[in-house]
């Protein structure tokens, strides 16, 4: 995904035409082949920001954005938050689930 495929070479691909791949996305997902593709990258992208330690700018260019900018807005578009607030959120969950083993480690009555 580091360099994303044109809509054209996903069509060749497919042995039919850009505009009969557009026509398809259309008709099926009401979608653009374009958007679903961004889509995919983008919830890769969350995947790697949730389950590594990549950093966000390793994450982007895994993913084929072309700069850290433009990655972030459209993370932040299509998830309603940054991704570095997704990445703190993740290691708040992981600093909470430590937390409650060692409450349970320490108190096992209580649970």
């Amino acid at each position: 995904m580091a360099e994303p495929l044109s809509i054209d070479v996903i069509a060749s691909k497919l042995n039919i035409s850009g505009r009969q791949l557009e026509r398809l996305f259309r008709t099926n997902l009401s979608m653009r082949p374009v958007v679903v593709y961004r889509q995919l990258r983008l919830r890769y992208a969350r995947w790697l920001i949730e389950s590594t330690h990549k950093s966000i700018t390793d994450v982007a260019v895994e993913t084929g954005f072309c700069d850290n900018a433009h990655f972030s807005r459209q993370f932040r578009e299509h998830f309603g938050m940054p991704p570095s607030r997704v990445r703190a959120s993740r290691s708040a969950a992981s600093r909470n689930a430590v937390d409650r083993q060692s409450a349970m480690r320490d108190n096992p009555r209580l649970y």
